[in-house]
């Protein structure tokens, strides 16, 4: 999403905690001047005036099908404005998720890496090395590798989860 510019009358109609509310009341779904005012407890003429100023900063925007009830609904602008953290925090933890997967990932094949090249010093860690190789099933050099799949398969799952979130909360 792009960034929200806030101008002089975007200001001026964020600036009290009325109309604060009534974006946070359209967020949920677009509602008549009625509506909002019964579930705010204010008077219509009220909540007229400070639609009128959210209109003009194109924070929300009227409907006007017709019919005898006018709604009103969220901008785009609007939205971004009541909605930023969400969208943020999405993204932060999906990039945590796949930094922290990728961080355990890379870790575990550098120290894997590192008893290969260096093998191991102490005699009894030998022993039991040998021990531990004997008792094992001998596997192909060819078999897949199950750490890779099993994080691959947390962040798919991770992904998915996160995508039907925003979704939830968008709708």
């Amino acid at each position: 999403m792009a960034h929200v510019i806030l101008d002089l009358e975007s200001l001026k109609a964020l600036a009290t905690k009325s109309r604060l509310a009534i974006l946070k009341q359209l967020q949920q779904r677009r509602h008549t001047a009625s509506e909002l005012a019964k579930e705010m407890g204010l008077r219509v003429p009220t909540v007229r005036e400070h639609l009128t100023s959210l209109a003009r900063a194109q924070l929300i925007q009227r409907h006007d099908e017709g019919h005898k009830w006018k709604y009103y609904s969220l901008t785009t602008k609007g939205r971004a404005i009541v909605e930023p953290q969400e969208r943020r925090f999405s993204i932060a933890l999906a990039t945590f998720i796949i930094g922290a997967l990728g961080f355990v990932f890379s870790i575990s094949a550098a120290i894997t890496n590192r008893i290969a090249e260096d093998g191991v010093q102490s005699p009894e860690l030998m022993d039991a090395g040998v021990r531990a190789l004997q008792a094992t099933p001998v596997l192909s050099h060819n078999a897949p590798s199950y750490t890779f799949i099993l994080l691959s398969a947390i962040l798919f799952c991770g992904v998915i989860i996160i995508s039907l979130l925003g979704l939830r909360r968008r709708s």
